[in-house]
């Protein structure tokens, strides 16, 4: 069986920070009920590198344009379970908020898209634009806005252009244009809110996405014929680096530092949820 997972984010999304997690954990397999590695094919000196950041508490550099790595990893499912090749592309969120804004991709991320099974869409907290005002997008359309200038007052308004457009207008369209390429007849999304230790308040991920994000939600329900979604919030880090470096460091076990949440589930340290969930790798979540 193989499963092709892609994911996707725009910059400082968490994709980075997650892949280094998700390497410790499922090298390590010290998560109970996690994806195991079974083989590998290609190097993983990237995959180590961010691994060793992650285990030191350093920041995980994101991935550059010029320097995306595409690895595939032979998984199972616990001793008994299935195996599945999961190819997780890490492609910059750089390079995919240029694509939205050239309304073209890359060959090789068009296959990678092509040949999906599931895919996980990263989200951070902390970057997301807010939507534009109603007298700016009176001015975009041309028309003159109803509010009064003060005489010698100069306005800030700027020429339209595509990258100011809100995060969930691009996560949206993000997502349909991946739609439209996967070849299968339906897939799964999972919506991964990266950094959840910096949410105060104990809602669920998915009331988190629809306060904040309520078009990128509405979309997702009412795409559901031809995917279905489910909202992970995943601290793969554990906390803020300056802020709870000490209690970071005091865990023992590094993988104890992950938080998944999901809505009808208690915490798990397990970061492949979400990947097991999207590539439906394992039959007891589906």
């Amino acid at each position: 069986m193989t499963q092709q997972g892609l994911l996707i984010g725009l910059p400082g999304s968490g994709k980075t920070t997650f892949v280094a997690a998700l390497w410790h954990v499922i090298a390590s397999q010290d998560v109970e009920g996690a994806l195991a590695l079974q083989i590998l094919e290609a190097p993983v000196d990237h995959l180590n590198t961010l691994r060793s950041r992650w285990l030191r508490l350093e920041e995980t550099h994101r991935t550059s344009s010029n320097a995306e790595d595409i690895t595939p990893i032979h998984v199972t499912q616990g001793e008994e379970g299935a195996t599945a090749t999961i190819v997780i592309p890490d492609l910059a969120g750089e390079s995919i908020q240029q694509d939205l804004i050239d309304r073209k991709w890359e060959t090789t991320f068009a296959e990678y898209v092509c040949g999906s099974t599931g895919v996980l869409l990263f989200v951070h907290p902390e970057r997301v634009d807010d939507s534009w005002a109603i007298t700016d997008a009176i001015e975009i359309a041309g028309e003159e806005p109803q509010v009064e200038q003060s005489a010698g007052e100069e306005s800030d308004s700027t020429e339209w252009h595509p990258a100011g457009v809100p995060t969930q207008v691009k996560l949206v369209d993000l997502i349909q244009l991946v739609a439209d390429r996967i070849k299968r007849q339906r897939f799964r999304v999972a919506v991964v809110v990266s950094a959840w230790d910096l949410i105060d308040d104990q809602e669920s991920p998915s009331a988190w996405l629809a306060k904040e994000l309520p078009l990128l939600s509405q979309f997702l329900l009412s795409a559901s014929r031809r995917l279905e979604s489910r909202v992970y919030g995943v601290s793969a880090q554990g906390g803020e680096l300056l802020k709870d470096g000490d209690r970071l460091k005091a865990v023992i076990k590094a993988s104890e530092r992950i938080q998944v949440v999901h809505d009808n589930s208690s915490v798990s340290h397990d970061i492949t949820a979400p990947i097991r969930w999207a590539l439906n790798v394992d039959e007891e979540e589906n």
